[in-house]
């Protein structure tokens, strides 16, 4: 697909624009005929619906959806010219900007993709990463290259989209080994408990009788863990009594049982900023202790 058709079929064919923002002067008193100054910030304004994504500084260079397409594809072909655009959504009524490529070598139970991510609200730069959805039963996994490799607006951005390919590159290397361990690795009660509680954010030294407690432990949160646990256990007898079992009954709560169908019907934002983000890295953390 060309450039303009990945605008057009993902409708992101809509640009940005800065707007300086005003402040009322303090013996207005709310009088919408009153005396008005410059605050010194821009807004981030959609031109199609006028709606503000963000506010920025007057140095802020904001950058155009077809920019941001533009950059990923660059950098999906420094990887390889197979990489094969799968899907661009806008995130929060475009406060953000999700793209991603489709890796030509999938494995024999998951496909691998990398990702990129910028803003027009000004919240993050040029982010990526990789990601992987596992075939039987699409759980996915977003992992970001680097936290601290984000790329700022400014009028001299340069994405250097080779140094980016080799990042991710070594990142989708780095993974599948990592991957075909865990397959390998059996797990214990003690380990289905670990993860639960470090996911959960349930005290470290806890025992029945304080988890029992609603003034301990909410009832809330027990009906998390009690659907966490089941999750695990599915996964767990599909996949075996592994690391990989385990890391994916937390993926398959994360992707299917946290859900926000108004803000996030796609389920990608909350996989890369919300708290079943932090769950999954966490738990991708543990099975790599």
């Amino acid at each position: 697909m060309t450039l303009k058709e990945i605008l057009s079929a993902s409708q992101l064919d809509w640009e940005v624009e800065k707007v300086p923002l005003f402040s009322q002067c303090p013996e207005s008193h709310f009088n919408m005929h009153g005396n008005w100054s410059e605050s010194g910030y821009y807004g981030i304004r959609r031109k199609d619906n006028l709606e503000i994504l963000g506010v920025c500084t007057k140095q802020y260079q904001e950058t155009q959806n077809e920019q941001i397409v533009e950059r990923a594809m660059q950098i999906a072909e420094a990887i390889s010219s197979e990489y094969k655009f799968h899907k661009a959504l806008a995130l929060n009524g475009g406060k953000k900007i999700f793209v991603q490529f489709k890796s030509p070598h999938s494995k024999e139970d998951y496909d691998r993709y990398i990702f990129v991510v910028d803003s027009n609200d000004g919240s993050i730069g040029l982010s990526y990463g990789t990601s992987n959805k596992v075939l039987s039963c699409a759980n996915q996994l977003y992992l970001f290259a680097s936290k601290g490799k984000s790329v700022k607006h400014t009028k001299s951005i340069n994405i250097k989209a080779d140094n980016i390919a080799e990042d991710l590159s070594s990142q989708l290397v780095g993974i599948d080994n990592t991957i075909a361990y865990l397959k390998q690795q059996r797990i214990s009660d003690q380990a289905v408990r670990n993860i639960v509680k470090d996911v959960m954010k349930l005290p470290a030294h806890i025992n029945e009788v304080e988890y029992d407690d609603n003034k301990v432990v909410s009832k809330k949160t027990k009906n998390k863990v009690d659907k966490l646990l089941e999750c695990i256990a599915k996964e767990t007898t599909e996949k075996g009594d592994t690391l990989w079992g385990l890391l994916n009954g937390v993926t398959y709560y994360t992707n299917h049982e946290i859900k926000n169908m108004d803000r996030d019907p796609d389920g990608i934002e909350k996989l890369l900023f919300s708290n079943a983000n932090k769950m999954n890295q966490i738990a991708w953390n543990y099975v790599n202790s």
